[in-house]
This record gives structure tokens, C-alpha cells and sequence, in this order.
């Protein structure tokens, strides 16, 4: 069903948005909002600060909504927010990763997405980690050419050994593996976190 103005009553939104007023918000970068969780300044993060997506109702302000072209359904759109957030990390990064070996550290759900976009990209390699072999498994079938389980094997010994002790190029983390994930790249490398809690999103280089 529509409304007169064409908008579907459901219309996909965005999780997050701006006060509209801070110097990111100015910039566009609503995600990065200086006004983060507060709500009298206009903040709204979906399911942390109002209703998220089980409420049965929840009240959108339009500039959140999005019209969908006709090709594309609501399963295909729920995505996009997923595939921006390492797609986000990709272009801190410096975009480009065709050629090069990329770490990618933790199989959930954006993990497994910023595989699939490295291969398209053009990596040569992309090495998985995680602690579960079902997760890795999935990563194996979407792309990973290789898979680490780091509570079976040394993640550091594994990594050289397939990048013959080079380390790889380029690597992309949750905040909790941040570290580890500095530690395996080889120097001058670039890190990047693809999931995030406020105050993380920052762009950083492995010495």
C-alpha cells in the first residue's frame, strides 16, 4: 500500500539520525553524529535511543526514509546499511585493495560482507578469522581463500605462513579484535574497524 505522495507506508529507513545541527551532521556524516544518543538535540538511533524494528509501530522522520526502485525488495534493501559499514572501512583504507592480501577478522554478518566486497574489488587474497567453524565455513563459501580458527591455530604463525612473512596489506576489524588485528599487518599497512561503537570511528595505521 501508498500514500498519495507515493511513499510506501513500511519504506525502508535508515538505524540512525543526525541532530542535523553538529559540525559532522553539517558535513553529511550523520553516523558520526557529536550529539550521539541524546534525543533532545534531535539524535535517533533505532533500538538504542527510540523504538527499533520489532516495535509494531515506530515514527520516522522523513529525512531517514527511502524510496526503493521497483527492482529491488525490501530483503535486498535491509542489506545496504550492512555492506556500508565495511565498504566505509574499504574506502578509509584507501579503496583500493585489488592485488593486495586482506585480514579480515570476525565472521559475523558485516565481516562476511566485507569479504564478499574485497573479492569483487579484486584482493588477491582474503584470510578469515573467527572462533567458530560454521561461521568460517560460510566465509569459505562466500569467497575467503583461507580460514583461521585462532582458538586452533596461532593466528600471527598462520598468517605469515600464508603470506610468506609478509603479512597482509590491508586489514579490517571489529573494535574487539582491533588490536590483534594491528599486530598481525605488516608496517605501513592500513586498519580499519567495519563495526563499531561510538568514539571508534577512526582511521588507523599498524606499527
Amino acid at each position: 500500500m501508498s500514500t498519495s505522495s507515493g511513499w510506501a507506508t513500511a519504506s525502508p529507513s535508515r538505524s540512525t539520525k543526525g541532530c542535523d545541527r553538529c559540525e559532522n551532521c553539517i558535513k553529511g556524516w550523520y553516523t558520526s553524529c557529536l550529539n550521539y544518543g541524546d534525543v533532545s538535540k534531535g539524535h535517533r538511533a533505532k533500538g538504542l535511543t527510540c523504538d527499533g524494528g520489532f516495535a509494531e509501530f515506530a515514527v520516522n522522520h522523513i529525512n531517514t526514509l527511502y524510496r526503493l526502485p521497483e527492482n529491488l525488495s525490501f530483503e535486498q534493501a535491509c542489506m545496504v546499511t550492512t555492506a556500508a559499514s565495511p565498504l566505509w572501512a574499504i574506502d578509509l583504507m584507501g579503496g583500493y585493495v585489488a592485488g593486495e592480501t586482506v585480514l579480515v577478522q570476525g565472521p559475523g554478518p558485516i565481516g562476511l560482507i566485507a569479504v564478499q566486497l574485497c573479492k569483487a574489488l579484486g584482493a588477491a587474497r582474503v584470510i578469515l578469522t573467527g572462533t567458530r567453524d560454521s561461521r568460517l565455513a560460510i566465509g569459505k563459501g562466500l569467497g575467503a581463500d583461507h580460514t583461521i580458527n585462532v582458538r586452533n591455530e596461532n593466528l600471527s604463525d598462520r598468517v605469515r605462513e600464508i603470506t610468506g612473512g609478509r603479512g597482509p596489506t590491508a586489514s579490517s576489524s571489529a573494535p574487539a579484535a582491533r588490536a590483534r588485528c594491528r599486530k598481525r599487518s605488516r608496517t605501513s599497512s592500513a586498519a580499519a574497524a567495519s563495526a563499531w561503537s561510538p568514539g571508534t570511528r577512526a582511521r588507523s595505521r599498524s606499527t
